[in-house]
């Protein structure tokens, strides 16, 4: 018990990454501007006073546009009409 309580009382672990190990997630997708940076330097306003360094990494990204193809049309049954008596 003393076990999980030490380890509820540790606080959220983390795992450390580079920038290159970070850049893998978005593999597949378009990155948009300004790519993987630190989040001071992603788009920063003019003037705006920001930290020299953070010690995390962002991006955005989107998933890639396929070519554009027909959608097939489904088959619908014919409505159901009763028989004439």
């Amino acid at each position: 018990m003393t076990r999980r309580v030490s380890q509820r009382m540790a606080g959220p672990q983390a795992t450390m990454r580079d920038r290159a190990a970070i850049t893998r997630f978005f593999e597949g997708l378009e990155l948009l501007d300004s790519g993987v940076v630190q989040p001071q330097q992603w788009r920063p306003e003019p003037g705006v006073v920001r930290p020299d360094q953070v010690t995390a990494w962002c991006g955005v990204a989107r998933k890639r546009q396929a070519l554009a193809q027909p959608r097939p049309v489904p088959l619908l049954p014919a409505p159901f009409r009763p028989a004439a008596t």
